[in-house]
Parts: C-alpha cells; sequence; structure tokens
C-alpha cells in the first residue's frame, strides 16, 4: 500500500526496508518449520516440494500481478496484493507455526526385527502384515479410535493399504491389517518409526486385556514361478 500511494523517498525506503525484514523473517521461520516439522527420512523429499510450492507461488503471483498491472494501472495491482496479503493474514490466523514442536519424530528403532525362516529377497511382494489385538471390553471405543490413528501411521511409512476387522467369534478380537509393495518396504517401516509413534503405541496396549500382547505376522505373496 505504500508502495502504490507514498510519493517521498525517505519514507518509501523506511517501507522497503521494514517489508525486506519481515519477508526475511516470515521465509526464516517457514524453512526452519518445514526441517523441523518432518522425520529425517522424507525430510530432502518434503522440503523439495515445499520449495516447488513456494517458487510456483512467487512465479505465479509475478504473472497474476503483472497482468493485472496491465490490465488496469499499477496503483489498482499493488493495492490490490495489499489486499491480497491481509486478507491471507486473517486466514491464516488460527494456524501457527512450531506446533509441531511437540512431537519427537527422532526414530525410536524399538520395533524388532521381523521373524522369517529363511532370507527374503528385498523386492520379493506385495507383503501383508497383520497385527492380532485381544482388547478389554470396557475399552473398545477408545482402542478403535487410536487403531484409526494409526493409519495415517502406517501409510506414511509406505503402507498402500489398511483396515481393522473385528473377529466374528470372539468380539475382544481384532485384527490390523495392512499391505506394502514389498518386503524392503516393510523392513523401512521398522526405520522409520518414530518416538511419537511408540508413544501411541503405548497407548493401545493399555487398551488391551492384562497379560496379552499385540500378535504380529507377515505374509509374503508366492513366488512368482510357485505352481498352483
Amino acid at each position: 500500500m505504500a508502495l502504490a500511494h507514498l510519493r517521498d523517498v525517505v519514507l518509501l525506503t523506511g517501507a522497503m526496508l521494514l517489508m525486506g525484514a519481515a519477508w526475511v523473517m516470515v521465509l526464516s521461520s517457514l524453512q526452519v518449520s518445514v526441517q523441523t516439522a518432518l522425520p529425517e527420512w522424507v525430510r530432502a523429499r518434503g522440503l523439495s516440494l515445499y520449495l516447488v510450492v513456494f517458487m510456483g507461488g512467487m512465479a505465479g503471483g509475478s504473472l497474476l500481478w503483472g497482468q493485472l498491472a496491465t490490465q488496469t494501472d499499477l496503483v489498482i495491482a499493488l493495492e490490490t496484493a495489499a489486499g491480497g496479503a491481509l486478507a491471507g493474514v486473517l486466514m491464516t490466523l488460527p494456524f501457527r507455526i512450531g506446533l509441531h514442536e511437540a512431537v519427537d519424530l527422532a526414530p525410536s528403532a524399538h520395533w524388532p526385527q521381523p521373524h522369517v525362516v529363511d532370507a527374503v529377497e528385498p523386492h520379493r511382494g506385495p507383503v501383508m502384515v497383520t497385527v492380532a489385538y485381544q482388547v478389554q471390553p470396557g475399552l473398545t471405543d477408545t482402542f478403535l479410535r487410536l487403531i484409526h490413528a494409526r493409519r495415517r501411521l502406517r501409510q506414511r511409512d509406505g503402507a498402500f493399504c489398511w483396515s481393522v476387522f473385528r473377529d466374528a467369534a470372539d468380539p475382544s478380537r481384532y485384527l490390523e491389517c495392512f499391505l506394502l509393495g514389498s518386503w524392503i518396504d516393510h523392513l523401512r517401516q521398522h526405520e522409520r518409526v518414530t518416538v511419537e509413534d511408540r508413544e501411541l503405541q503405548t497407548q493401545i496396549r493399555a487398551c488391551l486385556e492384562a497379560g496379552s500382547e499385540p500378535v504380529v505376522d507377515h505374509y509374503l505373496a508366492p513366488e512368482p514361478n510357485a505352481k498352483l
């Protein structure tokens, strides 16, 4: 708005200094937030997507404001840009950078290695993993809420299909099932599990019957040359 209406060089210089400082602060905050909000294994890819969107927004904005200035005039373009910036501030008030800092995304490495009889080819797949739970009758709703929260974590770490089933013969028994493209994808899941994931797993275990533990099983698709 200052650029649209001020004609005094000193005042314009002060306004530009303030805008430059604000720009550096926002840019630094977003860069740090993106890097700290992601686990290490996906940080580079997440940062690249952020940069694509950020730079694409700058290029698209340049095209938009330039076209608007061509169709109208420079003052209207700058006023519209100022109004858009103000609207953006108001729309993003409910959101705060740094809320993720309470989440511990450090690798926990608490999952044991899968038990297999023979060595498995890393790219053999698909792979199905099932986890059986014996749930306390009074904690079924809590268990289902927690286990559905785990769906996002499974898919984040490589699963492409996830579901949970209830045993028709035993209403307290539930089976979580998810699929992965290959055996190496599942091994990577073991590396990607975080401290925050472990805390969710602890809450799920608290819903189980005393003395029971989740039972994990791994299933591999038959070899391509297996006889049918």
